[in-house]
């Protein structure tokens, strides 16, 4: 395409913060990311244009492109080194904004590249709560798959989490997958549930109630075996310790393991003076040894 479609497409409704170093080519190159014009941008980056420029707001060519779902665009300038973690004002990032906007495609390109999966904006605000709030399950998976946490929240009056969004919005899928993940069932006092209960999701309800349910027996199991520990490793102060701390389901073993291990009281001690009294009884035993070959000598 020539110059004219070039000069048609410049200002393209937005305004440039000049100040800040942004040159025509730039202004041109950002508009035309934001509207899909490939031909251009490919021209434009052949030319010289800055791929990190920014307009107001921080608006980056990439940005505007993730924003907007224009794939074959984002890898253009991904391949010119664009800043995949630039943000906007609010923190927004191209993942963000893309995981808001349910483009799968450019999401596993930004991830690629090496976005920052848990980047946060304006009060909190992550790629997996955008995608959870806007249904977009398979988003949601590949950010999970990349290690989005699944328990970041809000910040402020306004509470939220991925599974508070999803539990709202009726996504039995993925308040599966974010269940699976280890989300928080009772985050927030159990503000899932109640959303869920009070928009008629009768499956999430289950889901969610299933979960609470199973993690109390667990506590339940857990205190009685951190009970027992506490009672039989009363002469083990470093087990004594350990024992009252608030241990999750994942030292379950380990607390049975030491139940099993002092299960006799401190048993460590035990074992120790059996040995002392087996090394006695081998002294003596030597020393009788060493009498009767004097006395046969004689």
């Amino acid at each position: 395409m020539g110059k004219g479609k070039t000069r048609k497409i410049r200002n393209g409704g937005i305004r440039s913060k000049r100040q800040r170093g942004g040159g025509e080519k730039e202004n041109e190159l950002i508009a035309a990311s934001a509207k899909g014009h490939t031909e251009i941008v490919a021209q434009l980056l052949a030319e010289g244009a800055d791929v990190n420029a920014a307009l107001t707001g921080g608006w980056t060519a990439l940005i505007q492109a993730s924003t907007n779902g224009h794939t074959e665009i984002v890898a253009q300038l991904l391949a010119k080194g664009a800043d995949v973690n630039a943000a906007l004002t609010g923190g927004f990032t191209a993942l963000i904004q893309a995981s808001r906007k349910g483009h799968t495609e450019i999401v596993a390109q930004l991830l690629a590249a090496g976005a920052d999966v848990n980047a946060k904006g304006n009060i909190g605000f992550t790629a997996l709560i955008q995608a959870s709030i806007g249904g977009h399950t398979e988003i949601v998976a590949r950010l999970l798959d990349a290690g989005a946490n699944v328990n970041a929240t809000l910040t402020g009056d306004f509470v939220w989490t991925a599974l508070i969004a999803a539990s709202t919005n009726g996504d039995t899928e993925i308040v599966a997958r974010l269940l699976d993940a280890g989300a928080d069932v009772n985050a927030e006092d159990d503000v899932a549930l109640i959303r869920a209960s009070e928009n008629g999701h009768t499956e999430i309800v289950k889901m969610l109630t299933d979960r609470i349910q199973a993690k109390q027996k667990k506590n339940v199991a857990l205190n009685q075996i951190v009970n027992q520990i506490v009672t039989r490793t009363q002469n083990v102060p470093s087990l004594q310790a350990l024992a009252t701390q608030q241990l999750s389901s994942r030292d379950m073993r380990y607390a049975r393991a030491l139940l099993s291990r002092n299960k006799n009281g401190n048993s460590g001690g035990k074992r120790r003076t059996r040995r002392a009294k087996k090394s006695k009884k081998s002294k003596k035993s030597k020393k009788s040894k060493r009498k009767t070959r004097k006395t046969h000598r004689k």
